[in-house]
């Protein structure tokens, strides 16, 4: 950095330090690059460290790009399935559009924005765990809701995960926080669960 270049590749520079060192040189290194003003190029096998430390991301996939955008485009945005099982947890429900904003699917009949889908084209629907609820009983009002039970909690500190299954043998993937919350659902449990229509992403590959 002494020769003050204009690009500055870093190849995994976090890789060796521990998980508490590695969170907390990422935003060092942030600052350091804002002081310089020097674009860094970062590789970087970890979805986590990707997103804290870029302001644009590009995500490869056998050695082509498969899309390059602000790290919020890239989780909120993704163009495809691959993109969106790779950064962060998701699920992914297949179906057809019936009628504009009406998608079938193997677990029930679903309202989702077409964003470009054709009628009778197959689609992806992409949920990501935080947009989605849980409810004891079936939610009223203009929403999207599917019964399953909890398989499985994983424990994340802050939230846990709840791996639901569905009617037709799929899992949906529930964050909740664990602010009381946690108690109120156990492995085994008949849930709903449930989310807003523009709570998905539609996709088309």
């Amino acid at each position: 950095m002494i020769k003050r270049p204009r690009v500055l590749l870093l190849d995994e520079p976090l890789a060796a330090l521990d998980k508490k060192l590695r969170a907390e040189t990422q935003f060092e290194l942030k600052e350091v690059q804002r002081k310089l003003g020097v674009t860094f190029i970062i590789v970087t096998h970890d979805q986590d460290e990707a997103m804290t430390l870029a302001d644009r991301i590009a995500v490869m996939n056998a050695g082509k790009l498969a899309q390059v955008a602000s790290p919020a485009e890239i989780y909120e945005q993704p163009r495809s399935r691959w993109v969106a099982d790779f950064i962060g947890d998701v699920s992914l429900i297949e179906g057809r559009f019936s009628a504009p904003g009406l998608m079938q699917t193997t677990v029930g009949e679903l309202r989702a924005r077409q964003e470009g889908a054709g009628v009778g084209e197959t689609v992806w629907l992409a949920l990501r765990p935080e947009k989605i609820a849980l409810a004891r009983e079936r939610p009223t009002g203009d929403i999207n809701a599917l019964a399953g039970n909890v398989a499985e909690i994983g424990y994340r500190g802050d939230r846990s995960i709840y791996k639901v299954r569905l009617a037709d043998r799929s899992f949906m993937l529930v964050a909740l926080p664990n602010a009381g919350s946690r108690a109120d659902f156990k492995q085994g449990d008949i849930v709903w669960v449930h989310w807003p229509h523009e709570g998905g992403v539609v996709l088309t590959r």
